[in-house]
């Protein structure tokens, strides 16, 4: 029984440790990072930060958009309608008139109002 226990003891301290260790390894591999980017900084006067912020390794991926993909559209059901029944040509001017008028008149909400002289 005591060598059982001292068994379990011992893998629970070494999981303990390697936990630890994996966090050291952690840290120093950050520093290791930092100074890597300062040297690379200061040998070609390029900021690496401004490239990749944060802890990431690579950046960002960009967003493709396929033909193939079937995403719903941001027409109501009653505007798809509209553009059926009377075409493009027809929807596409009030489309564009209510977006202007929503635009103008969240500009002129906002506008200040000293026009006075």
């Amino acid at each position: 029984y005591d060598i059982f226990t001292n068994i379990i003891n011992d893998t629970i301290n070494l999981n303990e440790r390697l936990i630890e260790q994996h966090g050291i390894l952690k840290d120093q591999q950050e520093k290791l990072d930092i100074i890597l980017d300062a040297k690379a900084a200061k040998k070609s006067g390029i900021v690496m930060r401004k490239f990749n912020e944060g802890k990431k390794k690579h950046p960002p991926k960009m967003t493709i958009f396929s033909k193939y993909d079937n995403k719903k559209g941001t027409r109501t059901y009653d505007d798809r309608k509209d553009m059926y029944d009377m075409g493009l040509d027809v929807v596409r001017p009030k489309l564009l008139v209510s977006v202007w008028e929503e635009k103008f008149n969240a500009w002129m909400n906002s506008a200040p109002a000293d026009d006075s002289d």
